[in-house]
């Protein structure tokens, strides 16, 4: 390139190059004016004259070699750096543009790092793609490198590109090439940032002995040898590749995990204890201490702004929910990893057993002796921990030291009640947290308070603040049954000790050991809506001229699922201090019936359900929470919804539509009804001789034998004593119209179905209910009572049939349980569930696995309740996740719904002829 050819001496750089593009220089301009760079002209030059030499090539490279520039000069390239990068992309345009192009965006990250090696083997892998693939070369195996010498480290990189000339030592077809950058820079970015090098250093060993065996290896290396530790897979791969040297197919196995060598072999290895096989283990275990329901899941569900001050955390809960590391391999064993899990699950639970997340900010400034706090404006969205630190005039200390208080004070509070189990959890976590080099004064503190270090081991300058501070903990907050104690300590502090004791210039926030320290936004997080709720009953209640406490209506909403009630609110203030008490001209005696609540009902109406007009039954329900291996209680609200529709002249236009079949199903349905009467022969007694076997009586007295006393028979009714329950999915998904129709839907065909059911079941005189359901939310299940067991067929159900609509979500757990409920009530020897939906159960916060595991629980205890269930699929075709979620033998998937309404009767048939 001969940049300097575009650039006249009269004229800016930056304004030739606005001839040729003027957004493009218009967005240089504003990068280099908010970075702050200070260039050179020369420098100007070079980057103006490249790009707009690029630009008369292909708008595209011109676009690539301006960000590519940018990122240099912004990043802090020195001028050898840029120069270095003008020469590579003029030899690279040569070449091509696509060439110049993927060249311009993966050179400026090798160059601005500081390991020159990055470059001299970035530049080797490049020619050794580029002499074989250039014409089909893309971007994806480059495009990483950014990505992987992010930071000061090279290791990753130098990893990769080793990696890259592995795999380009080989004679590739075109297929195999494809695969290589579908697949393999992909499974290096999956590795964590930790294990990049080593791992990736790991898979060039099997791509130098061959190439699509590494291309296989890719998954389990992904899978389940992503938890060996790096000896580990080293050990594993040795093994592996000795195989495949006496037996290449054996050692095919053996890294593919195929075998059950290799398998056990992975499993003996293994010293990482994972987050999958520790839930339900850790969520038994604490519900076994703790008596609560404590949800467990994996921290990697959080976004990351919740960890900005502590890269490495293990363990953190907002008051609801407990989250853990999705790994551990601290220790060299096994067991002494998966004993840490519980270790730290054991101490988050201890926040929530002894009232962390209950803090009150105004109980707080009462133990204290200081005046109430009102909301200010803007404050209304912030927790009662968050205001607390607004107190101070260094919030950020603040909220570390309470958070170590807190801490500190719970696990007073846990060595006392569980003496033994506090000595095991705490002494593995001192271990792990061990004092470094470069320890602070507040990890210090945090090590000694919240973890239990003795003081003794404190070394240093600051000994004496962390003696001073720890003797305010233990006056005011060990051992104390509240939080507010913590906020009592925190005062203390601050008033007693200079803040310059705890920082050098601006504080920055503490990284705590394991990363364990309070986090109000996690909590605001989870109760956000209930904690501003709670604030405006507690304003509300204190217009009145009555006190509230912020945490106790909190307390109570989560008891009750998010619900509260005007009585509620009565009771709590019943049972608060009061500042004065009423006299008996008030009229507020022990119900407080003097409180005009008239304010709230919009915010309660809103928090709860909303009342049911047509005044239908509501009923609660448990659920089926999978992460903790558990049911929450009265998790699930269902309502009734009873309607009568004008007549649509559906049921009468389907009976038309299918009047030949409608004959056939009335033909075979009744063969389907008894025979009158059964005669039962060979009974000691009965109503008749069984003259049968009164012939062979007397002959075996004449014989001299003893006869039999079996000579009566008996008559009895013969009945189907069948009571069956159709549940139709009325989601919002069944209004999508079958395959080959514009205005045939999928509830459409399902109400063709049930008119045929009613007819069918109506001949064999089976007693049978029809229902739909759907809902939105937890509190919003819908459940429409069609037609009851007792009922006949009248023109009200028929009507209902036609009326039925596509509403709502799937919440289908709770629907099972309502039905199931239905079902037992009714008076029958044999019940049947049948179920006809279109996909799998989905809500609000109700998907995947939560929604498979609790529906899948609902129906295991309709069928414990001596209930069949049947469950048709329709307009989807066959998964194996149904045979999971419904049963291998006890579902039938319908890929064309128009066959639903034949083969719903002939599943029917089958179930109960």
């Amino acid at each position: 390139m001969n940049q300097f050819s575009y650039i006249n001496n009269g004229d800016s750089p930056l304004e030739v190059l606005a001839l040729a593009d003027p957004d493009l220089a218009r967005r240089v301009k504003n990068r280099l004016d908010k970075a702050g760079c200070d260039l050179k002209a020369k420098a100007v030059s070079v980057l103006a004259g490249d790009v707009v030499y690029g630009l008369s090539i292909e708008s595209a490279l011109g676009r690539a070699l301006a960000d590519g520039y940018l990122a240099l000069i912004t990043g802090g390239a020195d001028r050898k750096a840029i120069d270095c990068y003008s020469r590579s992309l003029q030899a690279a345009i040569k070449e091509g543009p696509t060439f110049g192009r993927i060249l311009a965006i993966s050179l400026p990250p090798v160059l601005l790092h500081p390991d020159s090696r990055l470059f001299d083997r970035f530049m080797a892998a490049v020619n050794r793609i580029k002499a074989r693939w250039l014409y089909a070369l893309t971007a994806e195996p480059m495009e990483i490198i950014g990505e992987l010498v992010s930071g000061k480290a090279a290791d990753a990189g130098l990893a990769y590109l080793d990696l890259l000339l592995a795999v380009f030592d080989h004679e590739l077809t075109y297929n195999q090439y494809r695969r290589f950058t579908a697949e393999f820079p992909r499974a290096v970015l999956s590795f964590s940032p930790g294990q990049r090098a080593w791992k990736t250093v790991q898979l060039e060993r099997v791509v130098r002995r061959d190439f699509d065996l590494a291309c296989l290896f890719l998954t389990p290396l992904t899978r389940e040898l992503a938890f060996l530790a790096p000896a580990d897979l080293e050990r594993f791969i040795s093994e592996g590749l000795d195989r495949h040297q006496k037996d290449a197919n054996r050692g095919k196995k053996f890294l593919t995990l195929e075998s059950r060598t290799a398998i056990e072999t992975c499993d003996r290895l293994r010293t990482t204890a994972i987050f999958p096989e520790m839930q339900q283990k850790i969520s038994c275990y604490l519900h076994a201490r703790t008596g609560r329901a404590i949800p467990v899941k994996p921290i990697s569900g959080l976004p990351e702004t919740f960890f900005s001050n502590s890269p490495d955390v293990s363990a953190c809960s907002d008051g609801k929910t407990i989250f853990l590391a999705d790994t551990i391999n601290r220790n060299s064993r096994r067991k002494e990893n998966s004993d840490f899990y519980k270790a730290l699950a054991w101490i988050e639970a201890g926040l929530i057993e002894f009232g962390t997340f209950d803090f009150d900010l105004q109980k707080a400034l009462e133990n204290a002796g200081r005046p109430p706090r009102p909301i200010g404006p803007g404050e209304d969205g912030r927790t009662d921990m968050e205001r607390l630190f607004d107190c101070f005039p260094h919030t950020g200390l603040a909220a570390d030291l309470f958070s170590i208080f807190e801490y500190g004070r719970v696990r007073t509070l846990l060595e006392e009640h569980y003496p033994e189990g506090a000595r095991r959890f705490y002494g593995l976590v001192r271990q792990a947290a061990a004092p470094g080099p470069g320890e602070n004064i507040m990890q210090t503190l945090h090590a000694c308070i919240a973890l239990g270090r003795n003081l003794v081991q404190c070394r240093g300058a600051g000994k004496r603040t962390v003696e001073t501070v720890a003797r305010i903990f233990n006056h005011h907050a060990a051992g104390r049954p509240f939080p507010e104690a913590s906020a009592q300590a925190l005062f203390s502090v601050f008033e007693g000790l200079r803040p310059g004791l705890f920082m050098q210039g601006e504080y920055r926030s503490m990284a705590p050991a394991l990363g364990l320290c309070l986090r109000p936004a996690l909590f605001a997080r989870a109760w956000g809506e209930h904690d501003r709720l709670a604030g405006r009953v507690q304003q509300a209640v204190a217009k009145e001229g009555y006190k509230a406490y912020k945490s106790d209506i909190l307390r109570r909403m989560r008891e009750q699922g998010g619900l509260l009630y005007a009585e509620d609110i009565q009771q709590i203030v019943a049972h608060t201090p009061q500042a004065h008490e009423p006299g008996p001209e008030s009229g507020a005696g022990p119900g407080l019936p003097g409180i005009d609540l008239s304010d709230l009902h919009d915010s309660l109406a809103a928090n709860g359900p909303a009342p049911d007009p047509a005044g239908g039954p509501v009923y609660r329900y448990r659920e089926w929470d999978h992460a903790i291996g558990d049911y929450l209680a009265d998790h699930v609200l269902v309502r009734e919804r009873r309607f009568d529709p004008p007549d649509s002249g559906f049921y009468q236009s389907a009976l038309s539509r299918h009047r030949g079949l409608v004959k056939k199903i009335r033909y075979a349905f009744e063969l389907l009804k008894p025979e009158g009467m059964t005669v039962l022969r060979k009974w000691r007694e009965g109503e008749d001789f069984d003259y049968r076997q009164l012939i062979d009586f007397v002959i075996d007295k004449k014989a001299g034998k003893t006869p039999s006393e079996r000579i009566y028979i008996k008559r009895l009714k013969k009945v189907r004593d069948v009571a069956v329950l159709l549940l139709l999915d009325i989601s919002r998904s069944t209004s999508g119209a079958v395959a080959g129709s514009d205005t045939t839907t999928v509830l459409s065909v399902e109400k063709e179905a049930t008119v045929l059911f009613c007819e069918a079941l109506d001949v064999v005189g089976d007693t049978f209910a029809i229902a739909g359901f759907s809902g939105t939310g937890r509190l919003g299940v819908d459940y429409f009572p069609i037609k009851d067991f007792d009922q006949p067929m009248t023109d009200t159900v028929r009507r209902g049939i036609g009326g039925l609509s596509p509403q709502r979500n799937t919440r289908m757990g709770a629907a099972i349980r309502h039905a199931t409920a239905q079902l037992k009530a009714a008076a029958a020897a044999s019940r049947l569930l049948i179920i006809v939906t279109d996909g799998f159960p989905n809500d609000l916060d109700y998907k995947r696995e939560r929604a498979i595991e609790d529906t899948r629980r609902a129906l295991l205890e309709a069928r414990a309740g001596g209930i069949s269930v049947h469950t048709i699929t329709v307009n989807i075709a066959g998964d194996g996740v149904l045979d999971d979620l419904y049963g291998k033998v006890r579902h039938s998937v319908i890929s064309n719904v128009r066959e639903l309404p034949n083969k719903l009767l002939r599943i029917y048939g089958r179930l109960t002829g």
